[in-house]
């Protein structure tokens, strides 16, 4: 029995030291994620991953906070741009891209961001390893086109395929379960519930998304036919023999150079002078609202 009590503390105690073990860590990692960062360098270009999808709202998990990598929200990222085109220490941007899954209306927003940035003379460099392989890259260059320069990997491929949209249909899945949905629809255009309802495409779905994707296929077009001063024949035609290789790519005018990583980077740095760091947007970000809360304190 006495032999069966100390094994019991012993093994209480080891819990509790892990467990006390864990908060420290966690707590310490907190306070340097989320205390005071440190100050920024005088000179500095600013590095963008736009691979992941951008928060449009504040997480609602309380546990959020112990994630691993900080996710800027869109709000975050236009406003620090915002500041970034009238902050001297920042000397430009360089954002990597992909295929990106941020949705059109929010690739308009940080298109229309880094435009602003672009605009105040900063160089803006946009890169990819590849923008969607084989599958669609659309997006991904849609935001590039914002950029003063793409580069892309001299291995990768320029996905521009054009627009397509998918809509599923349960229907027969129901049918094999024996399930009928009854749902009132007030007119051909309501078509929120036809997947349930219907085999396939209405004649007024199939009307409506045409015309949602003729209008976005036009801004798409549009933007890159503007930002590479190609006429917008010659930039359909370049998405009907989508996909490109890079060196199809460069030819056609889409982008400036291929190159690796490291090197656009490096390009980057010594443009801006030989004390130029690299700062992530997300660091920007965050000492911002810190010199923020700095200055309201100081008032």
């Amino acid at each position: 029995m006495r032999r069966f009590i100390v094994a019991f503390l012993a093994t209480l105690g080891a819990i509790t030291l892990i467990v006390v073990g864990v908060l420290a860590g966690s707590a310490w990692w907190l306070m340097r994620s989320y205390g005071a960062p440190e100050p920024l360098p005088e000179t500095m270009v600013l590095t963008l991953d736009l691979r992941e999808p951008l928060s449009e709202t504040r997480p609602s998990d309380p546990l959020a906070p112990l994630g691993l990598q900080r996710q800027l929200e869109v709000a975050e990222l236009v406003l620090a741009l915002e500041r970034a085109s009238d902050d001297p220490r920042v000397a430009g941007l360089v954002a990597r891209l992909d295929a990106t899954q941020h949705g059109f209306a929010v690739a308009e927003e940080v298109r229309a961001a880094v435009r602003a940035f672009a605009s105040s003379g900063k160089p803006a460099v946009a890169w990819a390893d590849s923008f969607g392989e084989l599958g669609a890259g659309n997006e991904g260059y849609f935001i590039a086109t914002a950029f003063d320069s793409i580069h892309l990997q001299p291995g990768g491929m320029l996905g521009l395929t054009g627009l397509i949209a998918e809509v599923p249909f349960i229907v027969p899945l129901l049918d094999r379960l024996g399930i009928e949905a009854e749902i009132t629809r007030r007119s051909a255009y309501k078509t929120a519930f036809d997947s349930v309802i219907e085999p396939g495409l209405t004649d007024a779905n199939r009307e409506m998304l045409n015309d949602l994707l003729d209008g976005l296929y036009a801004t798409l077009v549009g933007a890159i036919a503007e930002a590479r001063g190609q006429p917008p024949e010659t930039v359909e035609q370049l998405i009907d023999s989508g996909p490109l290789l890079a060196s199809e790519a460069l030819a056609a005018g889409l982008v400036d150079s291929l190159a690796f990583r490291d090197e656009v980077l490096d390009r980057a740095r010594d443009a801006a002078g030989p004390d130029a760091e690299l700062v992530g947007l997300d660091r920007y970000a965050q000492r911002l609202s810190g010199e923020h809360d700095d200055e309201a304190a100081a008032i």
